[in-house]
């Protein structure tokens, strides 16, 4: 099960409806998932595959979105990393959650230049991949878990833990949502939450 797949399925009624809606700029789901294609398939070619982890660091945006949507689509898992997080914090994320793959804008973050591949340009922004060894000692235990994302939650202490969330989790969710809040196709959604979200706020308006 992907939540991709399911949002793609969903929108197929509402393929010139608009997704997303960012200042003067506006994707319709058949450009949305157009888009998302396109750096899939990039993604791809840089060999990332399913089950693999990829923090990210990216301002927040449509690109943040279809960026999201790209890798959960290969059922890899996006690790998001806060845009405030120090390079201290970066480090101990990636080293923590085995990271094998982190995607960063070139403006945020500067590595020592090691085992980076090209640039993913992408409308305003560019992203650097760099290609990790991260391993974890449980993998198939990780991969029976369905993973679409690991978020970080703060504790009893000041240090934050990793939560899995599956794309089975992303599903009951956003059901239960558009229930309580009765969303539709016609209502429009003001996004002020992380886009680390950014899956349930697509699929909140095609039900």
């Amino acid at each position: 099960m992907n939540i991709v797949k399911i949002i793609q399925q969903e929108s197929k009624k509402y393929l010139k409806h608009v997704a997303i809606r960012e200042a003067i700029s506006s994707f319709t789901y058949e450009q949305l998932f157009e888009n998302v294609k396109d750096i899939s398939q990039k993604l791809e070619n840089e060999e990332i595959k399913k089950h693999a982890r990829v923090a990210l660091l990216c301002p927040e945006g449509a690109d943040y979105i279809i960026l999201v949507l790209a890798i959960l689509s290969l059922d890899a898992v996006a690790v998001p990393i806060h845009l405030n997080s120090s390079k201290e914090e970066i480090k101990r994320v990636i080293d923590e959650m085995k990271i094998e793959y982190f995607i960063y804008e070139e403006t945020l973050f500067h590595s020592n230049g090691k085992n980076e591949s090209f640039s993913i340009s992408y409308k305003k922004h560019s992203f650097v991949i760099q290609h990790l060894n991260g391993k974890l000692a449980d993998q198939n235990e990780f991969e029976s878990l369905n993973p679409a994302f690991i978020r970080f939650s703060s504790g009893t202490t000041a240090k934050s833990k990793g939560v899995v969330i599956s794309h089975e989790s992303i599903l009951e969710r956003t059901d239960a949502a558009d229930q309580v809040l009765k969303i539709s196709s016609q209502d429009v959604i003001l996004w002020v939450l992380s886009m680390s979200w950014s899956a349930a706020s697509v699929r909140s308006k095609i039900d």
